[in-house]
């Protein structure tokens, strides 16, 4: 579990990337639990002066990450996977 400050406080050209805990965060303006729940596979994300992303995303719970590399990027509507539409 990563801290926000520790991420934003690494020099420049080193790269972190790790889950968070969302109590350690400076309040950033994410959605409510209950408006990110509404939808399976819901994210957002806030990008810091400094550079360093938050990410949140809800897919059987909310999960939390901070990085100063990768962000949510392009998102695919995907169909979940079911045994059940296997051809044999």
């Amino acid at each position: 579990m990563e801290n926000f400050k520790l991420v934003a406080m690494l020099p420049d050209g080193n790269c972190a990337t790790a889950t968070a805990r969302i109590t350690r965060f400076a309040s950033p303006p994410f959605k409510s639990d209950k408006e990110l729940k509404k939808r399976r596979g819901n994210a957002e994300e806030v990008i810091s002066r400094k550079a360093v992303t938050a990410v949140r995303w809800f897919v059987n719970k909310i999960v939390h990450m901070v990085s100063t590399r990768y962000g949510i990027g392009v998102c695919e509507e995907k169909e979940k996977f079911a045994v059940s539409r296997l051809p044999f």
